[in-house]
């Protein structure tokens, strides 16, 4: 695994080659397999690159490859990086879900905040974020696989406690999920750190 230290992100311009053409010519798509997918498209009504991977023409990692070559991002492994608690901090979960971005790090002294998601180029949930942070930090995005983003968001927001859960855990004895609460009437223990009968 590697932390969250990221290079610097190299202003690229976007390309305008098609997506699947793009694919083509990295010899990692066949035309049949684009004419399938893009009949496929039109029934689902699905994104081109979601319909490939759904078909097993590609693996999320090859489209993620590609559209950040087409787009001129810069790509990002979320499964080999260990987010900032800073930059987590920064964003909270209901947010990280609803927009699908997951934080990766934070760099004070430039007042940047460096975030991965499958769909960088999204002008309203950048000006969210932007909102959300009250023009505080810069946001840098980088290319992520969908499945990434939202296997690190359920991992580093859903298993463990909050800053504040923890702050509130130390200020009053209980745990932030309040199943035990030192002294109280029902939840006693004896010296052997058996279970108490609760006092008639």
């Amino acid at each position: 695994m590697t932390t969250a230290t990221l290079p610097r992100r190299h202003a690229g311009k976007p390309r305008s080659k098609p997506l699947g053409q793009t694919l083509i010519d990295r010899g990692v798509l066949s035309d049949d397999q684009l004419r399938i997918a893009l009949l496929e498209q039109k029934a689902r009504g699905q994104p081109l690159g979601a319909v490939m991977v759904a078909l097993g023409f590609l693996t999320e990692q090859t489209l993620r490859e590609a559209l950040a070559e087409n787009l001129g991002h810069e790509q990002i492994d979320l499964t080999r990086l260990i987010p900032s608690p800073q930059a987590l901090a920064l964003i909270p979960s209901d947010a990280a879900k609803q927009h699908r971005v997951f934080p990766v790090s934070i760099d004070e002294q430039e007042k940047l905040l460096t975030l991965a998601s499958p769909n960088p180029s999204d002008v309203v949930m950048l000006d969210q974020l932007n909102a959300m942070l009250d023009g505080d930090y810069r946001i840098e995005v980088r290319m992520a696989a969908e499945s990434e983003v939202i296997n690190a968001i359920d991992a580093h927001y859903g298993h463990v406690l909050s800053i504040d859960g923890i702050l509130h855990e130390m200020e009053t004895g209980e745990i932030a999920t309040g199943v035990y609460r030192p002294g109280s009437s029902d939840d006693r223990f004896d010296s052997d750190g058996r279970r108490a009968k609760p006092s008639q």
